[in-house]
């Protein structure tokens, strides 16, 4: 899952102009993006909002409020997201997002790339990490 609030923070990390995330997401450049997760849910829902709206601007066809699902995290937030954003995946990931956010172009060269980068954001930004990657974590603890 390419999580909009995961984007965001590590996008804030590539500080080489990708785009404005700070102003996107109403910070100063010391707010630590790592820290995100513990705004109130309405305010991170704005934010994945934001990011939607970005996608159904740069794709004819995606609309930011197709059919949602809950995604519950860790620190007990709960955030809607589209499906096309929950099951977006394959070779053209890196593409969309390039085209949609242009100064992350050559960052990362593929999915495999931009998702070693999310999950060492899920590691910083901890406890917000989605229920799913909690269990799924655990359950290979314990399958030995």
């Amino acid at each position: 899952m390419l999580d909009p609030i995961y984007l965001m923070i590590l996008f804030a990390g590539i500080g080489n102009g990708a785009f404005d995330v700070f102003k996107k997401i109403g910070k100063d450049q010391t707010y630590n993006q790592y820290n995100l997760g513990e705004e109130s849910q309405d305010y991170l829902q704005g934010i994945a909002e934001s990011y939607f709206i970005d996608f159904e601007a740069a794709f004819a066809g995606i609309r930011k409020d197709e059919v949602m699902r809950e995604i519950r995290y860790y620190n007990g937030k709960v955030l809607s997201f589209p499906v096309w954003c929950l099951e977006m995946k394959g070779h053209d990931i890196v593409s969309k997002l390039a085209k949609v956010y242009p100064g992350i172009e050559g960052k990362y060269r593929n999915e495999g790339d931009l998702q070693k980068a999310l999950v060492v954001v899920m590691v910083k930004a901890f406890p917000f990490v989605p229920l799913d990657s909690v269990e799924l974590l655990g359950s290979i603890g314990t399958a030995s």
